[in-house]
C-alpha cells in the first residue's frame, strides 16, 4: 500500500514535469517555427496560411502531448502496480510517437515542396506512405492514423490543385488522396494487429517466466523446507517407486538418498509401523497424502515421516506409572475420585465403581453431584461444600458424610476425605476424594441406639413396677402385724410369721412382746 505521502509527492512532481515540457516545447516553438515557415514558404500568401496552419498544429500537438502525459501520470498514480503497456516497436512514450509521426509527415512534405518544381503537378504521394509505414511500425494504430491525417491534409492543401485550399479540381487526384487514406488506415490497423499479437506473445513469455520462476522459487523454498527439517519427507509415482526423499529419510533407512531414488517400495512408512534402522528401532508417525496435475489427476504419493521414538518411550513410562498407580487405586477398599472444577469425574478407582454399579466408562465426564447424589442434597448442600474446597477453605470441609446414590436406587453413606490438587502455577483445578462406605457402621450404631433405649425404658418401666410391688408387700406386712397384734392382744396366736422382718432388722423373736 502506498504512503500518502509518496502519493503526493509523486503527482506534485508529475505536475511540475508536465510544465516544464510544456513550457521546453512551445519555447522551441515559438523559436524555431517562424524561422523554418519563412524558409519554406517565400510566397506571402503560402506564408500567411503557414502561419495559420501552425498555430493549429502547435494547439493540436500540445493537446495531445498533455492528454498522454496527464494520462500517464493518473495511470501511475491510480494503479501504481500495473505496468505500462507500449504497442509499438520501441519502448517511447505515447506522445514521442505522435510527436514523431507528425514531424517526419511534416518533413515529408518540406521535401515535397522542394522536388514538386521540376515533378509540374504530380502529388507525389508515395513520399508520404514513408512516414505513415514508419509512425505505424512504431507506434501502432494512434501513430499510423495521426501521420495518415496530417499527409492528407497536407497533399489537399499544399500538393493538389488548386494549391492553398482544400478544394480539389481533379477527379483522379480526389482518388489518389482516397488510396493515399485507405492505405495508411490499412497499415496502421495491420501494425497495430502485429503490435497486439507481439505484446500477447510478450505478455504470455513474460507471465510463462514469471510463473516458472515462481515454480522454481517455490522449489527452492520447498527443497530447503525438506533438507532443513528432521523430518523424513518423501515422494513416490504411481509404481511406488521413490522420486523424491530428503536426507533425513535417508538417514533413518541407513543409506544414501542417491541409492533410494527410484527403488521401488510397498510401504516402508505406514502410520507408526516400526522401522529397523542401523541405529536400531524407530517409531515413525507419518502423514500420506496423493499428489495431483495441474488437472487434477493423481500422480504419486507424499508422505513426511516424523520420528517419534523420544515420545513413544515417554507414553511407555508414562503408561506404566499410571497402569502402577491404578493398580495401587483398585487395591485401596475405598472410593477414590477426582473431580475437576465443574464437578466432572476424571477419575475413579474400581471399588468405587463396583460400590456405585456402574463401569469406569458411564462415569468419567459425568456430573458427580447430579449423577451420584441423592437430590436436592446434592445440588443444594453438597456442592457449595465442593465450592468451598475449590476455593482453598478445607474448614469443616476436609472430613464430610454424606449419602451417595448407586445405580439400583440404593443409597451408601460415606466417609469422606476431601483435598484440592494444584497445577503446575499453583491454581486449584480439581479435588481429590477418599471416601470409606461406613453404611453397616451407621446402621449397627443405629441398631446399638435403639437397643440401648430400649433396655433403659425397660429398667426404667421395671423400676416403676419393682416400686409399686415393694409398696403393697410394705402396705400387706404392716396389715399383718396389725393383724398379728390384735390377736395377742386377744390371747390368740398370731396368724402371720413375721419373724423374718426381725431378722431383717437385726431384732430376735425372743424380744417380742407376747
Amino acid at each position: 500500500m502506498r504512503d500518502p505521502g509518496d502519493a503526493a509527492d509523486t503527482s506534485h512532481s508529475d505536475i511540475l514535469k508536465i510544465v516544464l515540457i510544456y513550457a521546453v516545447l512551445a519555447g522551441l516553438w515559438i523559436l524555431l517555427s517562424d524561422q523554418i515557415t519563412e524558409w519554406v514558404f517565400t510566397d506571402a500568401t503560402l506564408l500567411h496560411i503557414a502561419q495559420t496552419l501552425k498555430g493549429w498544429l502547435f494547439v493540436g500537438v500540445t493537446s495531445i502531448l498533455l492528454y498522454f502525459l496527464l494520462d500517464k501520470s493518473s495511470r501511475r498514480s491510480g494503479r501504481p502496480n500495473k505496468p505500462g503497456r507500449h504497442s509499438g516497436l520501441v519502448n517511447w512514450k505515447p506522445w514521442w510517437l505522435y510527436l514523431f509521426a507528425a514531424t517526419t509527415t511534416l518533413f515529408i512534405l518540406l521535401i515535397r515542396q522542394h522536388i514538386a518544381i521540376s515533378s509540374g503537378e504530380r502529388p507525389l504521394l508515395i513520399l508520404f506512405m514513408l512516414p505513415i509505414i514508419l509512425s505505424a511500425a512504431l507506434g501502432g494504430l494512434g501513430p499510423g492514423l495521426t501521420s495518415t491525417a496530417i499527409a492528407a491534409l497536407a497533399v489537399a492543401y499544399f500538393a493538389i490543385p488548386p494549391v492553398g485550399n482544400f478544394g480539389i479540381e481533379h477527379s483522379y487526384d480526389l482518388y489518389q488522396l482516397l488510396f493515399l487514406v485507405a492505405e495508411g488506415v490499412l497499415v496502421s490497423y495491420l501494425s497495430e494487429m502485429l503490435h497486439e499479437a507481439r505484446y500477447r506473445s510478450e505478455t504470455e513469455r513474460h507471465n510463462a517466466e514469471a510463473n516458472l520462476a515462481e515454480k522454481t522459487r517455490a522449489m527452492e523454498l520447498l527443497d530447503a523446507i525438506a533438507e532443513g527439517s528432521t523430518d523424513a519427507t518423501f515422494a513416490q509415482d504411481l509404481q511406488g517407486r521413490y522420486i523424491l526423499l530428503n536426507r533425513a529419510a535417508a538417514r533413518f533407512i541407513g543409506k544414501t538418498t542417491r541409492e533410494l531414488l527410484g527403488q521401488s517400495a510397498a510401504d516402508i512408512f505406514p502410520r507408526e509401523q516400526e522401522l529397523s534402522t542401523k541405529d536400531g528401532s524407530t517409531f515413525f508417525l507419518t502423514t500420506k497424502g496423493p499428489i495431483h496435475d495441474e488437472a487434477g489427476k493423481v500422480i504419486g504419493l507424499f508422505g513426511i515421516a516424523r520420528d517419534i521414538t523420544g515420545i513413544k518411550t515417554t507414553e511407555e513410562a508414562f503408561k506404566r506409572e499410571r497402569d502402577r498407580n491404578q493398580r495401587y487405586l483398585d487395591s485401596v477398599q475405598n472410593i477414590m475420585i477426582a473431580l475437576d472444577t465443574e464437578g466432572r469425574i476424571g477419575m475413579i478407582n474400581r471399588y468405587g465403581c463396583e460400590l456405585l454399579g456402574y463401569r469406569e466408562s458411564e462415569l468419567l465426564g459425568k456430573d458427580w453431584f447430579k449423577t451420584c447424589l441423592p437430590q436436592p442434597e446434592g445440588i443444594e448442600i453438597l456442592l457449595p461444600v465442593f465450592r468451598r474446597i475449590l476455593a482453598g477453605d478445607l474448614k469443616d470441609t476436609q472430613h464430610y458424610e454424606n449419602a451417595v446414590v448407586c445405580r439400583d436406587g440404593s443409597r451408601r453413606m460415606i466417609s469422606w476425605r476431601n483435598n484440592y490438587f494444584k497445577n503446575e502455577v499453583g491454581n486449584i483445578v480439581g479435588t481429590l476424594s477418599s471416601g470409606e462406605d461406613i453404611t453397616e457402621r451407621k446402621s449397627a450404631e443405629a441398631a446399638l441406639l435403639r437397643q440401648t433405649e430400649e433396655v433403659r425404658l425397660r429398667n426404667e418401666e421395671l423400676e416403676r413396677f419393682n416400686r409399686a410391688s415393694v409398696g403393697r408387700e410394705l402396705d400387706m406386712i404392716s396389715l399383718k402385724q396389725q393383724i398379728n397384734e390384735l390377736s395377742r392382744q386377744l390371747g390368740k396366736e398370731p396368724p402371720y410369721p413375721l419373724a423374718f422382718l426381725d431378722t431383717s432388722t437385726g431384732s430376735h423373736r425372743g424380744d417380742e412382746t407376747p
